[in-house]
């Protein structure tokens, strides 16, 4: 269970860590696509919290 947590809590940080470079980086025209990034990260991050826990 330690592992699942572990892995989904790393997975969403590292999601936020792209997203947030990418808004950093002001030079693509695509706003909108950084939500769709974090909750497509968020999402796999969750199924594999799912997959390590329920395993």
């Amino acid at each position: 269970m330690f592992l699942a947590i572990a892995a989904w809590v790393l997975a969403a940080a590292a999601g936020t860590a792209v997203v947030a470079i990418n808004w950093l980086d002001q030079s693509d025209k695509y706003e909108g696509d950084y939500i769709f990034q974090e909750l497509i990260v968020i999402a796999l991050s969750t199924i594999l919290a799912a997959y390590l826990y329920f395993r």
